[in-house]
């Protein structure tokens, strides 16, 4: 009797098991389009932004796919889009939750597809919680994570509630003046090594592109430099809704500079903007983590790239 039960059963549950395995990763169609934009940006802001606004970049070639991956009912779980930049693919790739098992066998194949198709390195972007991919990725190529940052926001309403303030007479706040335009290069690459890869100096090696940017920026009042007497102490700047960077001369740290600096940089832009701002912070940098919590910033996403 119960043998004859569990034949009588087997077919039911064998019919379930395939209902659940009814997921598959297709082209992403306009009616999916904000709702794929709004998943991308859980990995974080800038991800998002990269995606809806991408093709403005020049170094931009053309997207090598965007798909979703969905469910029997027609649910958008998950996304993977893959941008041609001139040397390198980058793959922004998110799930609500996690990559569920039973799509472990299909996503495999698409990055594999993606990543083989590249001419040049990967970068795969990514939510630090999404840590059934991560683990994917690594039985595929044995690579870890090997950059991750915390999305930092803070809201107009918010920051009407900060306390304004108060600085030393002998410290001045400045824009951009060309005739220093080495002294921000120089402060930059002593300070900001925690974003930049051992012996290497991005910031002199961008010195003549920067100096445009910044001079861009200082148009916007977005480029904001701290003085004491004639000696650069900090730099703030910022660019459409990031705070791109902040750094304070490592010497004059402790004195609330970098709220001031803070302070300044976002009140120049809430004055005609209402759109919330974010910033990042490199893990493992836990005394700008908790300046900013402290201030009164919040933790909006935290994402994890894995290069190839």
């Amino acid at each position: 009797m119960k043998f004859k039960e569990i034949k009588q059963r087997t077919p039911i549950l064998k019919a379930k098991q395939e209902r659940r395995a009814i997921m598959n990763w297709i082209d992403i169609s306009e009616e999916y389009t904000l709702q794929v934009a709004q998943l991308i940006g859980m990995i974080d802001a800038g991800e998002r932004r990269m995606y809806e606004y991408g093709e403005q970049d020049e170094e931009f070639h053309g997207f090598l796919c965007n798909k979703m991956l969905v469910n029997e009912k027609e649910t958008v779980i998950g996304v993977i889009s893959a941008q041609n930049y001139s040397d390198y693919l980058h793959i922004s790739v998110c799930f609500k939750e996690d990559l569920p098992t039973e799509a472990y066998d299909v996503t495999r194949v698409l990055l594999c597809e993606l990543i083989s198709a590249a001419s040049g390195n990967t970068r795969i972007w990514s939510r630090r919680e999404n840590v059934n991919l991560i683990s994917l990725l690594y039985d595929m190529y044995q690579v870890k994570p090997d950059f991750a940052s915390r999305e930092m926001s803070i809201s107009k309403k918010e920051f009407k509630k900060w306390e304004r303030p108060s600085i030393l007479s002998d410290y001045v706040m400045r824009e951009y003046e060309a005739e220093h335009h080495m002294d921000y290069i120089n402060l930059l690459d002593i300070n900001m090594w925690h974003v930049t890869e051992p012996g290497t100096h991005p910031y002199l090696d961008d010195a003549k592109y920067l100096e445009t940017y910044f001079h861009e920026l200082s148009l916007q009042k977005r480029f904001h430099a701290l003085w004491k007497q004639e000696r650069l102490i900090g730099i703030c700047y910022t660019d459409g809704r990031e705070i791109d960077t902040i750094v304070v001369d490592e010497m004059e740290r402790g004195k609330d500079l970098g709220y001031y600096l803070l302070y300044t940089g976002l009140e120049s832009v809430f004055k005609n903007n209402e759109y919330d701002l974010f910033l990042y912070v490199v893990d493992g940098n836990n005394n700008a983590l908790g300046f900013y919590q402290h201030c009164g910033m919040r933790c909006t996403a935290h994402s994890v790239r894995i290069c190839v």
